[in-house]
């Protein structure tokens, strides 16, 4: 989740860090934990569920409206902290003098939580070596892995939404219980309980992505993602990239998930030029938080497919062939006429929507 926010982007085991343990009792894939991903700056709730009208796909379509309920409650409870706009994550993070791993890739973690944090400490390290490697550019990223109790000082919305800071320097905010996370009645309501907690430590790769897109393609000076939908895009292609590298079961999971959704009937919204449009109010009504998944799942497909064609070699090609100094100037057409300059179908994608 990489979001709007001032200076902000985004029991036992936290996150199933090895999902191929134990899998025969259950199998499925992927979540809509990561599809929640930046709308989070509404907090009106004004459409009520019971009234909606559930087609064929009434167990998955209900289990999303859900979720939402649980989002929409959470948002209005929640106390409405205000940070000032010199803040930045990371300085949240210090406030709350938390113990942190060692090592290349340190996590700041609530009480109780230091076998979570060592062993995601340890996967999100490989991913960012990885992209550190293939894309030969490095950064500094602190991840925090935070309790229901203490999520609130750094973020001031429903707990367990995992999220990147938009600029330097660079956090990755992760939940410390992802059973108790907003999105995991969501994921087990379409996926078994193993593949759900493995993705939400998916996500963590789709947070990283957002770090290394900005640190790679957009210009320093660029204050936040100029487009949403590229934005998404990009972090979406990173993240499977990384787990096609380090993990090819995650990208099944995540492979499984995306078709699931995008089975199903399509939403009220659903070109770019909406995405855009619509982006900050996505979650304020069921409807909408839906709408927002299919676009994260349109995205994930288009990712995956992208990957299966060029692999890692896109990024420097988009890097080398592309002029991203004013991409803060570029409208949706504009970016869809360059990047079909370097990986054609993006045209045909872009007006398949429309």
């Amino acid at each position: 989740m990489k979001t709007g926010y001032p200076n902000s982007a985004k029991g036992a085991g936290i996150l199933d860090l090895n999902p191929h343990q134990n899998r025969q009792a259950c199998h499925d894939d992927h979540e809509l934990a990561y599809t929640l991903q930046g709308a989070m700056t509404t907090n009106t709730c004004s459409t009520s569920t019971k009234n909606m009208t559930m087609p064929p796909n009434a167990r998955l379509l209900s289990s999303l409206v859900g979720l939402m309920s649980i989002v929409c409650i959470a948002m209005t409870s929640l106390p409405r902290a205000t940070f000032a706009q010199t803040d930045s994550t990371l300085i949240r993070v210090h406030a709350l003098e938390l113990e942190a791993t060692t090592g290349a890739l340190p996590v700041h973690y609530s009480s109780g939580k230091k076998i979570q944090a060592t062993e995601l400490s340890a996967l999100l390290a490989k991913a960012a070596a990885y992209l550190a490697t293939s894309l030969r550019v490095s950064t500094e990223i602190n991840v925090a892995l935070l309790s229901r109790d203490d999520w609130p000082a750094v973020w001031p919305f429903p707990y367990g939404l995992p999220y990147a800071s938009l600029n330097a320097p660079w956090v990755v905010v992760m939940p410390a219980t992802p059973e108790e996370s907003v999105l995991y009645p969501g994921f087990v309501g379409l996926l078994n309980e193993i593949d759900a907690r493995t993705m939400i430590s998916n996500i963590g790769f789709h947070e990283i992505g957002h770090v290394y897109t900005s640190e790679y393609l957009y210009p320093p000076d660029i204050d936040g993602p100029p487009l949403r939908w590229l934005d998404e895009l990009l972090a979406q292609y990173l993240a499977y990239a990384v787990m096609q590298a380090l993990d090819t079961q995650r990208a099944a999971i995540w492979d499984t998930f995306t078709t699931a959704m995008l089975n199903l009937p399509s939403p009220k919204y659903t070109t770019l030029e909406a995405f855009e449009a619509e982006y900050n109010g996505f979650l304020a009504t069921p409807e909408g938080a839906q709408n927002y998944g299919w676009y994260q799942s349109l995205f994930a497909a288009k990712a995956g497919e992208l990957f299966k064609t060029h692999g890692i070699a896109l990024f420097s090609d988009l890097k080398t062939k592309l002029d991203w100094s004013n991409v803060s100037n570029w409208s949706t057409a504009t970016a869809i006429t360059n990047l079909e300059s370097v990986a054609p179908g993006f045209q045909a994608w872009h007006d398949a929507m429309n």
